[in-house]
Formats: C-alpha cells, structure tokens, sequence
C-alpha cells in the first residue's frame, strides 16, 4: 500500500506520523500545489492532506485511491461530486 501526504508540514512538526509506516510505503510531501499533486498522487492507495485542494485536476490519475484523509476541521477543499463519481466508478468497477 502506499501512502501519500500531500502537505505534511501544515499539519505541525510535533506530530509522530511514524505509525504509519507499518501500514505500507509512506511518501511524506511538504507541501504540494494541484499540479504537483496531479503527478504524486498516481500510484497512491491512499492520500493524506491538509490544506490541498483535491478535485480531478489534482487527483485525476491517482488510478489505485482506495482512501482520501483530510487532517483538516474542514473539507471546503475537497470536491464531494469528483469524489463521489469517483468512488461510483470504482464500485462498477469490482
């Protein structure tokens, strides 16, 4: 599995992420802007973020997502209808 943290400096340095190494390969990104997520999500299982705005334009070839994690109190940046037909397709997919 692997796991992507998009903007990992946002979320504090005194946080222990070290747990989730257990869990598969961890890619831990300082900050990303849309288009860096576009390419560094690709190969994510998983994706961790902040403060990134996640829609088609910054996930749209993350072909293996199975999970996004938002660290965040809100969600304003994330498109819930992208997401939506997303997991939708992943499901007719199965």
């Amino acid at each position: 599995m692997k796991i992507v943290f998009l903007d990992v400096k946002t979320i504090g340095e005194d946080i222990d992420l070290s747990g989730f190494d257990a869990l598969g390969e961890v890619v831990k990104y300082p900050f990303s802007t849309t288009e860096q997520a576009l390419e560094r999500t690709k190969d994510a299982d998983v994706i961790i973020l902040n403060k990134v705005e996640i829609n088609e334009s910054s996930i749209g070839n993350a072909e293996h997502l199975k999970l996004v994690c938002v660290t965040a109190t809100g969600t304003n940046n994330l498109d819930k209808e992208y997401l939506e037909e997303m997991w939708q397709a992943i499901r007719q997919s199965q």
